[in-house]
């Protein structure tokens, strides 16, 4: 354990040296309305950390104590959404959801989120360059995914069904 922290400090202190121009949130809470399955939906976001990168982005961190989590696969404009395609390439919608309510908070900056993976010290970005020149059309797809979850859920006429791949 000492070692691995002392390994992050290290790394924290190069890359904050480097690419960091200040950090602005740590462990913050953020509340949102948003439309979904044509309800409103609060949502609360638990923000590990937030900075303000030397090049102007605003860099949403999530730090992943365990396996490597993957992010989320993009979705495709013409891609029939069902839920095991959902499950299976987008699996969470924590990484667009921070993206979405975080460009609300900087309008006009590029904001991205990021996966960072203490036991390998990686730092994986939610969206590449070019994801971040189009993020509307990127989160749109995002967004018509957890509708169609949202939908779901809330048709009572739908029944529950488990799946057994989460057992």
């Amino acid at each position: 354990l000492k070692a691995r922290l002392e390994r992050f400090l290290d790394q924290e202190s190069q890359r904050c040296a480097a690419d960091v121009n200040q950090v602005l949130y740590v462990e913050r809470k953020f509340e949102d309305v948003i439309n979904l399955g044509n309800e409103q939906v609060r949502l609360t976001y638990r923000v590990d950390r937030v900075d303000e990168m030397t090049d102007g982005t605003i860099l949403i961190l999530d730090y992943k104590t365990g396996s490597i989590d993957p992010k989320p696969k993009g979705i495709p404009d013409n891609v029939t959404l069902t839920r095991e395609y959902i499950r299976d390439h987008v699996k969470s919608f924590q990484m667009p959801l921070y993206v979405h309510y975080l460009r609300k908070q900087f309008p006009g900056r590029e904001v991205n989120s990021a996966l960072y993976h203490l036991r390998t010290m990686n730092i994986d970005h939610f969206l590449d360059k070019d994801q971040m020149k189009d993020v509307g059309n990127v989160l749109d797809g995002y967004f018509k995914a957890l509708d169609f979850i949202m939908a779901e859920i809330y048709n009572s006429e739908m029944p529950f069904i488990d799946d057994p791949v989460d057992i």
